[in-house]
């Protein structure tokens, strides 16, 4: 009994290290909505793309950029019935920013919705490595 809680002792630590490893992330794709000239004109603009650090530990994220942190509460992504993916992503929220990242490809989806403005609403894509 004892050998066998040393031994998933011993296993899950890997684990737990590795949630708590930073990141670094870079934007491939950023675009925001914006205000047409005319109004059958793209409502979309490139915005300049960012890189920043993660650091995950269980269910709460730090996205540090320009030295600025943001604190995110995630949940483990569970996939429905009928659908095979996602198995290793994450889905974190901070009022109106989301984040969602698939640490087995090290790819993430960020978005700013506030429906309030449409100043507000953007999306970027972009991967990730190890430092």
């Amino acid at each position: 009994m004892v050998i066998g809680i040393a031994l998933l002792l011993a296993s899950a630590s890997p684990i737990m290290a590795q949630t708590r490893r930073a990141l670094i992330c870079s934007e491939e794709v950023a675009i925001r909505l914006s205000e047409p000239a005319k109004p059958d004109a793209p409502r979309s603009e490139e915005i300049d793309r960012r890189s920043f650090s993660l650091t995950s530990g269980g269910d709460t994220l730090n996205l540090i950029s320009a030295g600025r942190s943001e604190f995110y509460e995630c949940q483990k992504v569970v996939p429905r019935l009928n659908e095979g993916r996602p198995r290793n992503t994450m889905k974190c929220q901070n009022g109106i920013y989301f984040l969602t990242i698939d640490y087995s490809q090290l790819k993430f989806a960020k978005s700013q919705m506030n429906p309030e403005s449409k100043s507000d609403v953007s999306i970027s894509y972009g991967s990730c490595r190890f430092p």
